[in-house]
């Protein structure tokens, strides 16, 4: 599962890709037992590929993979092996996506006490009631809930399991919210399709963190002028690793640090 995401950033980046495929792409990158896991079919191959090789493979139309959100990896990042952690989810994409991490005091939701057996959305509806934490959870928790279709092991289910849920009659997932620009979705697919609205952000938190890389320092202000260029050429032309790559090598920043 580690692999699974490491290979795709290799993907989108030897294949000169949109970097948008990390929101959402029509593809993912699986061996043969991740595939199974996923219940994906694997194409044929000749016998050079062993079955731990991880190929890229098209995806079915009603597939809820493919991006960051369709992996494994991410899903387990955000759960304890017993119950999915939301607010630890949202944080990742505030975190990952848009360089944009909420306050580092947000807690996570208590896990469910003997005697209630609360779903973690409602759980967290609680939690937001305590005044003191539902400035932060506002802008946490949707991003977070999105993805609770995806288990604790990254599978995909339709009700509420863990946390001693179990049978046919557990409650069904509710995958829906509203993201704090005010856009609703219904479900992880259109989450996806509200955080490609937000392409801009997401361009500009890339370049962000790409000059943190190149220059071994955080951005300062004085770096605002060059990272709002360079993201304005990934919105005019192919937004791709490599050409937001060339365009950090051209700024006075990076030839002068």
């Amino acid at each position: 599962m580690v692999r699974e995401t490491l290979t795709f950033f290799e993907e989108v980046l030897r294949r000169d890709l949109s970097v948008t495929n990390f929101i959402d792409s029509d593809f993912v990158m699986v061996n043969e037992p991740l595939a199974n896991f996923y219940g994906i079919e694997m194409p044929r191959v000749d016998g050079r590929l062993d079955k731990f090789d991880f190929r890229r493979v098209p995806l079915p139309e009603d597939s809820p993979r493919g991006g960051l959100f369709g992996q494994a990896g991410v899903h387990m990042r955000g759960s304890d092996g017993i119950r999915t952690k939301p607010v630890n989810r949202g944080v990742y994409v505030r975190e990952v996506l848009f360089n944009d991490p909420p306050p580092a005091n947000a807690g996570e939701v208590e896990p469910n006490i003997e005697g209630e057996r609360l779903t973690v959305r409602e759980r967290l509806i609680q939690h937001q009631k305590i005044e003191a934490c539902a400035s932060c959870h506002c802008g946490i928790d949707a991003y977070g809930l999105a993805p609770e279709n995806f288990n604790v092991t990254g599978a995909w289910r339709l009700r509420q399991n863990g946390e001693n849920f179990r049978g046919d009659k557990t409650p069904l997932i509710d995958a829906s919210g509203q993201l704090p620009n005010g856009k609703s979705f219904a479900s992880v697919a259109e989450f996806k399709q509200r955080l490609l609205g937000q392409k801009g952000r997401f361009h500009r938190a890339l370049v962000e963190k790409l000059f943190l890389y190149a220059l071994g320092r955080p951005t300062t202000p004085n770096d605002r002028g060059a990272i709002k260029e360079v993201a304005a050429r990934l919105a005019k032309g192919k937004d791709t690793l490599r050409e937001a790559i060339k365009g950090l090598v051209a700024t006075k920043e990076f030839r002068t640090k």
